[in-house]
Order: structure tokens, then C-alpha cells, then sequence
């Protein structure tokens, strides 16, 4: 306790996000006092289209990896998979 510790700064690591779109495509965006603070109208989703997209995803997950992503991209059209192999499996689907 009181002690300071040695922090050493390596960069950025593989995978590691140097800024985050909060917003999906397509989104409203209304500015506010702050100018780099915005405000997005985010399409609505509902308890109950929710609980049945969950349940859809539930009964994939004994399938293959391209019939979850085929699903995914259903349920959220913005979805893109981040690896190359798994795009290409969810694109023979």
C-alpha cells in the first residue's frame, strides 16, 4: 500500500480498437451542446423481438458456424464477422 507500481506502455496490442463507432448505419444523429457529443435515434427493439431473436440464435448453436452468422446478420443487418475465414463460410451459406 502506497507503493507506485512501473507502468510500461507497448503499444497497441493485435485486435485492440483505436476508436469505437457507437452508431449503426443508417442512425439519425442530432447534435447537442457538446460538439463532439451526439445523439443517435436508434431503431427500437422490443422486449419480445428480442426474447425470440435470442431463442432463433439458442436453437443454432449446435449448427454449423455459417447458419449462426447467416442468422446474426438476420437479426442485425450490420453485422460483419471480423475474421476473413468465417466471412467466407457465412458467404457459402
Amino acid at each position: 500500500v502506497g507503493r507506485d507500481i512501473e507502468i510500461e506502455f507497448c503499444g497497441v496490442r493485435p485486435g485492440e480498437k483505436l476508436y469505437e463507432e457507437l452508431h449503426n448505419t443508417g442512425e439519425n444523429h442530432s447534435a447537442t451542446v457538446h460538439p463532439k457529443i451526439m445523439v443517435a435515434d436508434a431503431t427500437p427493439l422490443t422486449f419480445r423481438d428480442a426474447s425470440a431473436a435470442i431463442g432463433r440464435l439458442e436453437n443454432c448453436i449446435e449448427l454449423q458456424d455459417a447458419v449462426i452468422i447467416q442468422m446474426l446478420r438476420t437479426i442485425v443487418p450490420q453485422y460483419r464477422p471480423q475474421r476473413a475465414d468465417v466471412d467466407d463460410a457465412a458467404k457459402a451459406a
